[in-house]
This record gives C-alpha cells, sequence and structure tokens, in this order.
C-alpha cells in the first residue's frame, strides 16, 4: 500500500498504541500533513488528545472532514467494521487506508533511520552486521515474512480468550511470570504464537526491530 499521494489533512481511527504510534511516523515523515484528529466509534475508554490532537468519537459532536484522509490504526480484524463505519459516516473508500503490516513495515522503516539521525546516532541495519557474526549465507537464504506483534497479558484480558488476528499478526505474551497460563498453552489453532529466546551475545541477540544504533 502507498502513501506517496498528496494527503494534506487526515484523521488516525484508533486512539491507542497502534494510532498513537501512526501518529508519530506520519509527524515525522510528513510534517506538513495536517493530523485533524484520531477517531474512535465505540465506549471505551479514550484519551481526549494526543499529543495535542483532538480525540473525537465519530458520529459525536464534532464536525468531521469526510473529504480527509483516514487511516485505520487499529488490530487487523477491526478493518472490515471500521472501513464499513468509515464509509456509512461519508468517507469516501479511496481515501480509507488501512494500516497493515505493509504500510507499517514501511514507515517504520522509514522513521527509524530519522529517529536515528535527529538523535545523532548511528542506525546500523541487522543484515549488514551478518557479516561479522558468519551467518551472512544462511540469513540470505531465509525468506521471513514481515510480522505485526499484538501484545497479550493477562493483566488485559483472560490468556485463554479468543481475540481474532489477521494472518499477518502473532501474540506475544507480556508478564508470563504474573501469570498462571502461558500462550503455548492455549489453542494454537485460535490464537498463533511466537515464542522467542532472547541471548546476551550482540550477534545472537534477536531485535523486535529493524536495526539498533550507537551513541
Amino acid at each position: 500500500m502507498k502513501i506517496d499521494r498528496i494527503a494534506m489533512n487526515y484523521y488516525i481511527f484508533g486512539a491507542h498504541s497502534r494510532g498513537q504510534t501512526m501518529g508519530v511516523y506520519l509527524k515525522k515523515l510528513h510534517d506538513d500533513w495536517n493530523n485533524l484528529g484520531y477517531l474512535y466509534d465505540d465506549d471505551q475508554i479514550n484519551p481526549e488528545t494526543v499529543r495535542g490532537v483532538p480525540v473525537f468519537k465519530i458520529q459525536g459532536e464534532q464536525e468531521i472532514d469526510v473529504s480527509a484522509t483516514v487511516y485505520i490504526a487499529t488490530r487487523g480484524g477491526s478493518f472490515a467494521h471500521v472501513k464499513e463505519v468509515l464509509e456509512e459516516y461519508g468517507f469516501s473508500p479511496d481515501n480509507i487506508m488501512p494500516v497493515d503490516v505493509e504500510l507499517d513495515s514501511r514507515l517504520r522503516n522509514e522513521f527509524v533511520p530519522e529517529y536515528f539521525r535527529e538523535q545523532k546516532r548511528e542506525f546500523i541495519r541487522l543484515e549488514n552486521e551478518l557479516d561479522l557474526c558468519g551467518n551472512a549465507p544462511e540469513s540470505a537464504a531465509r525468506n521471513v515474512d514481515a510480522k505485526i506483534y499484538v501484545v497479550r497479558s493477562a493483566a488485559d484480558s483472560e490468556i485463554m480468550s479468543v481475540v481474532p488476528l489477521c494472518d499477518d499478526e502473532s501474540f506475544i505474551q507480556a508478564g508470563r511470570a504474573l501469570s498462571d497460563t502461558a500462550l503455548s498453552e492455549c489453542d494454537t489453532m485460535i490464537i498463533p504464537v511466537i515464542i522467542f529466546q532472547l541471548k546476551t551475545s550482540r550477534c545472537a541477540s534477536l531485535r523486535l526491530c529493524t536495526g539498533y544504533g550507537k551513541t
């Protein structure tokens, strides 16, 4: 999915972690664009503002510009519902852009080097360091699809409860030591589980980002 067309005014549907991350990406990469606000349509508690940008309930009292672009920054399982809500409200289907794994990866890969540059830190891609670790041939033969990881915690909801995911999403568990149930014990036909083993060696470390920095 491409975003290189002109989009001077936009909304972000979703005011929590994914939506806030999307807002940071677009602010950094397209500072001349105008974020008109964050949208939601449920009765969950949402912040009144995100970094000074207002949060609106769609079909609320605030006037919403339906000619603007809307980025849907929610779990993939909600895309169809949100798209239907936006179209019913009056947004053009051409202006509704779900933040899928392709778009998320593209924006992140553009954002992170810019952030490191701003912090005066060197950004190094992991694949550029593999020769030092002796893993270049093995890595070059590997074709790993990008994923969006959804963090689950027993503090937020029952681990055994079913939460729908798209094919390009997987769960990762936070706070395992505080829970009686591991994701790996759940029905993996319903909940795909990714288990990571983190090591301390620089070359053996698995990092859930596109690179790392040096000060």
